[in-house]
């Protein structure tokens, strides 16, 4: 597909659809949502367990194939949980399994298909009845996680670092670094005087910023038809 063919009007219905199940079917297996979260196809959004929380403005975009998951089995009832800090964004395929805690800060960028582990989840000879090692994961303000990448048990990563994609996070990050490759280790440091423009920017002045997405949307749709939408499923061309 070159361009979207929906008719505005559909878009927006769509839109209004997703948000209604979200708030009646999806947010209410979180322990607790932030004011003004949003959702891409909630219905392949997964979760299980307690103690599961999003901050304010986060936004979770899944798929058909590439359903986002977060689950927590409590290793210790009552205690850890999975937080996902405020204004942050979570592309499909992201999976964050817990018993201990992961712990996620402000406007965190999740590519796709991440996966985030505080467990083993067997032991090395038990693989039976024990979890394994397990400790809590946090991942600091402004972190960038780049696609297919893994982050295993007791990590911590450094505010604003970014980690690249298909690397295997074992050990610490500190602030302010890039980390990649498997095992990940540090290859370059960023500089902590330039200014970092993170997702909260946008929504300083929402008004702005959503009233600048739909003239784009109009600009780039207004001339969409039924007719022309239909036409694409049922017999599309190659310029479509």
């Amino acid at each position: 597909m070159r361009r979207e063919h929906r008719p505005l009007y559909l878009k927006r219905a769509r839109a209004q659809v997703e948000a209604r199940y979200a708030r009646h079917f999806l947010e209410p297996h979180f322990d607790a949502v932030g004011e003004g979260c949003t959702y891409e196809r909630p219905w392949t959004i997964t979760v299980q367990g307690p103690g599961i929380e999003l901050g304010e403005r986060v936004h979770i975009a899944s798929t058909r194939d590439q359903a986002v998951r977060f689950a927590f089995w409590p290793a210790v009832h009552g205690q850890g949980g999975i937080r996902i800090g405020d204004y942050s964004m979570i592309n499909p395929g992201v999976r964050l399994n817990a018993t201990a805690g992961i712990e996620i800060g402000r406007n965190a960028i999740f590519a796709a298909n991440i996966y985030v582990t505080d467990c083993d989840w067997h032991g090395m000879y038990d693989r039976v009845y024990s979890r394994g090692e397990h400790a809590p994961v946090v991942l600091r303000d402004n972190v960038w996680i780049g696609e297919n990448a893994i982050v295993c048990k007791g990590v911590t990563i450094g505010e604003n670092s970014v980690i690249g994609a298909g690397s295997v996070v074992v050990k610490d990050i500190p602030d302010n670094r890039v980390a990649a490759g498997n095992p990940a280790r540090v290859i370059r440091e960023l500089d902590p005087n330039e200014k970092f423009i993170s997702r909260d920017h946008v929504f300083a002045e929402p008004e702005l910023y959503f009233g600048e997405l739909r003239r784009i949307q109009e600009e780039l749709m207004s001339q969409n038809t039924l007719r022309d939408f239909l036409r694409y499923i049922l017999k599309p061309t190659r310029t479509d």
